[in-house]
């Protein structure tokens, strides 16, 4: 008697899903050669369309916040790099 409290599926599980989404992420760099040194700067983008696409939704329906967003995509994130090779 483990005293804890019990979950009673209402679904069976996997009939509730989240939409599927789509997401593009970018990658750019270019190779720059001087001297014996090879630099690449390097663009990523991760998503590109800034989509507010909804990934967790709050499962347990005993409370006031029952399907409250859990967790979204994170916004548009530019990062900038360069690499070094000699």
């Amino acid at each position: 008697n483990g005293g804890g409290t019990p979950s009673i599926l209402l679904d069976p599980v996997g009939d509730n899903r989240l939409p599927t989404y789509q997401n593009l992420d970018l990658r750019v760099e270019r190779p720059i050669t001087f001297q014996n040194m090879r630099f690449i700067p390097s663009l990523d983008i991760f998503n590109v369309g800034n989509g507010n696409i909804i990934q967790a939704l709050r499962p347990n329906q005993n409370a006031n916040n029952a399907n409250n967003i859990q967790a979204i995509v994170a916004p548009r994130v530019l990062r900038f790099g360069v690499r070094v090779n000699w």
